[in-house]
């Protein structure tokens, strides 16, 4: 059974290496009408209601000026990131910034 567990964790964990860095979200001050998609500086999102998550994840999409990006198409933004790089106050008030 020991060597089962041991075979099994070493396909599995190479695997989850290739599911890539984890998608970035936003939280929108006020929520969307529609559902949509967007593209914004080749960065794929899909918007619902008050959340925005990327679909895709090229580089500069954890940066301030990809958040203002978004912000200038789905309006205010009161949180942006990953659950383990979200961004602090003082990057979402520049991000937020019009």
């Amino acid at each position: 059974m020991k060597r089962f567990a041991l075979l099994a964790a070493a396909f599995l964990f190479p695997l989850a290496a290739l599911a890539g860095p984890a998608p970035y979200h936003a939280t929108l001050v006020k929520p969307i009408a529609t559902s949509r998609g967007l593209i914004i500086g080749g960065t794929m999102w899909h918007c619902t209601g008050s959340s925005c998550q990327t679909t895709s994840q090229p580089e500069g999409v954890g940066t301030i000026p990809a958040c203002h990006s978004l912000a200038l198409q789905v309006g205010p933004i009161s949180a942006y990131g990953t659950k383990a790089h979200p961004f602090d106050v003082r990057s979402l008030a520049k991000c937020n910034a019009h």
